[in-house]
C-alpha cells in the first residue's frame, strides 16, 4: 500500500515541477524521469506479488488442521514458506529504491537549472 501511495504522490512532485514551477523535464533529467516511473512501478509489482503469495500460503500453514490448515508453528512457517520469498520482494524493493535515487537525480537536475 505505501509503495502504491508512493508512486502516486510522485506524480504529484512532477505536476508541481512542470506545472507549478514551470521547469521542464529534458535530457538526462527526462531519462532518470522515466528510469523512476519503471523501476518504481515494476519494483512494486515485483515484490507485492510474492509477499501476497506468501501471505496466503503461510496462513494456510498457520490454520488449525480441523479447518483445512497444517497447523504448524510460526518458527516452521516462517522457516519453511516465508524465507522462500525474501529474495523475490529483495529484488523488489532494490528495484523500487533505485527507481526512487534516479528520480530524485532527475528532481535535482531539473530544479537547478
Amino acid at each position: 500500500m505505501v509503495g502504491v501511495v508512493g508512486v502516486a504522490l510522485t506524480a504529484l512532485l512532477y505536476h508541481h515541477v512542470e506545472v507549478v514551477m514551470g521547469k521542464t523535464y529534458g535530457g538526462t533529467a527526462n531519462l532518470f524521469a522515466w528510469v523512476h516511473f519503471l523501476l518504481m512501478n515494476v519494483g512494486i509489482a515485483v515484490a507485492t506479488w510474492p509477499m501476497i503469495y506468501a501471505g496466503f500460503w503461510g496462513d494456510i500453514a498457520l490454520g488449525p488442521p480441523s479447518q483445512g490448515g497444517l497447523g504448524w508453528t510460526l518458527d516452521k512457517v516462517a522457516a519453511q514458506v516465508l524465507a522462500q520469498f525474501l529474495m523475490p520482494v529483495g529484488l523488489g524493493l532494490l528495484l523500487t529504491g533505485i527507481g526512487a535515487v534516479a528520480g530524485m537525480m532527475g528532481f535535482l537536475i531539473t530544479v537547478k537549472r
